[in-house]
């Protein structure tokens, strides 16, 4: 009788969602660096009883470094272990923060369902994580997380014209005539005119109120939602836009 052995594998990775699969058990979802999307059932878990793993590793955007075996193409992976990367400072007990990281992560979930390995795109998310749990002033932070990912999604837009006063969300433009349902215009595309041309630390000079963080961030998922399938809406950004009011 053959036996098969299968390989361990080492990667860091970052938990996008653990959602319970039974009285006991979850399932955990993360993006790593060396896979991309990588699935797995953890059996216990949620459990009185002590187990190797518990529930404080697998927090939705915990940086962490996973031990595993892969098993066939469609097959929930298994976990063998998982040790913390990063220890927040900040993240975990600023609660406008944490609030921010609950948004990120139903974000990317969304967004990252089917990801293949992409090391540029991991560690654009990882920095971008340990830069919130350090910023002092963070309230602009998830929209300016929203417009950088547009690069790698290749539908980031570019500025063609200063002067022109419209924006097609359909074909992702700048354009002077608003000639479709898909232009907008107004004080709303002269901010995202800016945001794409500037650090974040200019964003506080352009962003100040509520108000404009709300529509901006509204504007975006509009945005995210007619150019990638799928896409849903965080529920989460009800939340955050309350805690900012």
């Amino acid at each position: 009788r053959s036996c098969v052995i299968f390989m361990a594998n080492v990667t860091e990775a970052i938990i996008l969602s653990s959602i319970k699969y039974s009285e006991t058990s979850v399932i955990m979802k993360c993006y790593s660096e060396n896979y991309g999307i990588l699935s797995f059932i953890i059996k216990g878990i949620r459990s009185k009883k002590r187990t190797k793993f518990s529930l404080s590793n697998i927090e939705p955007l915990s940086i962490v470094e996973i031990e595993f075996t892969k098993l066939k193409k469609g097959e929930l992976s298994h976990l063998k272990n998982i040790k913390n990367v990063v220890i927040y400072d900040d993240l975990r007990f600023n609660i406008i923060k944490s609030n921010i990281a609950l948004f990120l992560s139903e974000f990317l979930n969304t967004i990252l369902r089917f990801e293949e390995e992409n090391i540029g795109l991991y560690r654009y998310i990882k920095e971008a994580l340990i830069d919130l749990d350090k910023i002092k002033k963070y309230e602009n932070f998830h929209i300016h997380f929203l417009i950088d990912f547009l690069k790698f999604l290749g539908i980031k837009p570019e500025i063609n014209n200063k002067n022109y006063k419209f924006f097609d969300i359909k074909n992702g433009v700048f354009k002077n005539t608003n000639d479709s349902q898909y232009c907008v215009g107004g004080k709303l595309v002269d901010e995202f005119k800016k945001l794409l041309g500037t650090n974040f630390d200019t964003y506080f000079e352009i962003l100040k109120t509520t108000n404009q963080r709300r529509n901006m961030t509204n504007f975006l998922m509009n945005y995210y939602k007619y150019h990638v399938s799928g896409f849903k809406r965080p529920n989460s950004l009800e939340i955050l836009n309350g805690l900012f009011s």
